[in-house]
C-alpha cells in the first residue's frame, strides 16, 4: 500500500488494472475497509472498473470484509460477466453464511 501510494504521490506512473488487482488483496490483510473504498473509487475514477478481473477481485475482497450489499452492487455493475465474477460472487456469498443464495445464484449463471 505504500508502494501505491508513493507511485501516485510522484505521477510518474499511470496506474492500471493490474496495478489495481495487485494492490486490492492487502486491503483485507490489513483489514483497512475503508481504504478498500477508497481504492474502489480510485478504480472507478480511472475507469478501471471494466475490466473483469478488477471487478472480480473487487468482489472478492468485498466478501473478505462481510460488505455483500458492496458485493452485489459490484457484480450487478459489471457488463461483461465471464466464470471467475460468477464464483466470486458465488464464493462471497457462501462464505457470509448465504448458502441457498449462492445456490441460487449457481442456478442462474447455468442459465
Amino acid at each position: 500500500m505504500s508502494l501505491f501510494h508513493e507511485l501516485l504521490m510522484e505521477k510518474t506512473y499511470d496506474p492500471d488494472d493490474v496495478t489495481a488487482i495487485s494492490v486490492l488483496p492487502t486491503i483485507d490483510d490489513l483489514g483497512a475497509l475503508d481504504v478498500g473504498i477508497w481504492v474502489h473509487e480510485f478504480v472507478k475514477w480511472k475507469k478501471l472498473d471494466r475490466s473483469s478481473n478488477v471487478c472480480t477481485t473487487l468482489i472478492d475482497i468485498y466478501a473478505k470484509c462481510g460488505e455483500i450489499d458492496k458485493v452485489r452492487r459490484v457484480f450487478d455493475e459489471v457488463q461483461q460477466k465471464e466464470t471467475c465474477t460468477w464464483n466470486a460472487l458465488i464464493n462471497g456469498l457462501a462464505i457470509n453464511g448465504r448458502g441457498m443464495e449462492a445456490l441460487k445464484v449457481f442456478s442462474n449463471m447455468r442459465i
